[in-house]
């Protein structure tokens, strides 16, 4: 089985520079943004890390799939770079409690990226709330029934592990489990070198990312790499579907 690398973007605005008062502008940009409002331009840091991940991944051709908040949507650019380039775009939800907040972050997120949608994914575990805005439970059956009422493919869970079983309710699919690429997240003992084994084996793996981390942390860079370059395929969670 293919390794199917999911990519959540959390945080739009994230401190990468070398000055102590640009990282501190930085931060309370992305605090405004996951609680209030902050305005969405490149040259202020709007989806800095996100660019230079997708530009790092870009050169070795890998693609992706990869989840959006409605409050870290790419600019116009470069989200039909990304469908150029055959990724991905999906929801990442956060603040739905109802089937109604639901499809009104999935018609948001549909419109901005100009496409359709197929999954989605939730913005955090259930552990606690990260945001003003966050709806914090995280109820896996809840967005399955969700999923089925508005059409789309698929969810991605939450729940720690190394392989992914996959559930099917008639056309919808739920990958119950995923792979923490960052060490310090991971509440399963695992390695990568047990998800690479796996991954290159007959088993569904689903690894994820986030391109804060990934460009903030040596050691979640280290971990991606070694992942990305020892799997024998990495496939889009849309792209696998697509063979079953």
């Amino acid at each position: 089985m293919p390794l199917l690398l999911r990519v959540d973007v959390d945080n739009a605005f994230v401190p990468l520079r070398n000055n102590k008062l640009l990282n501190f502008i930085e931060l309370s940009l992305n605090y405004l943004n996951e609680n209030f409002w902050a305005p969405k331009f490149n040259f202020i840091g709007y989806n800095k890390a996100f660019q230079e991940f997708i530009r790092d991944i870009d050169e070795i051709g890998v693609t992706a799939s990869i989840f959006f908040k409605y409050i870290t949507i790419p600019s116009e650019n470069l989200s039909d770079h990304l469908l150029k380039r055959k990724f991905e775009l999906g929801l990442h939800l956060l603040s739905a409690t109802t089937y109604r907040d639901f499809i009104k972050e999935k018609v948001r997120v549909e419109s901005r990226l100009k496409t359709k949608l197929y999954g989605f994914s939730k913005h955090g575990d259930g552990e606690k709330k990260l945001s003003r805005r966050h709806a914090w439970r995280y109820e896996p059956q809840k967005y399955i029934e969700w999923g089925l009422s508005s059409g789309l493919c698929y969810f991605s869970g939450n729940e720690h592990g190394v392989t992914s079983p996959v559930v099917r309710y008639n056309n919808f699919f739920f990958f119950q489990k995923v792979f923490y690429i960052e060490p310090w997240a991971r509440k399963i003992k695992a390695t990568t070198s047990q998800v690479i084994d796996y991954a290159n084996s007959d088993y569904t793996v689903i690894a994820l990312i986030h391109p804060s981390n990934y460009l903030r942390r040596s050691s979640a860079r280290y971990e991606f790499e070694k992942i990305i370059n020892k799997v024998d395929k990495i496939l889009t969670i849309k792209d696998f579907i697509s063979t079953l």
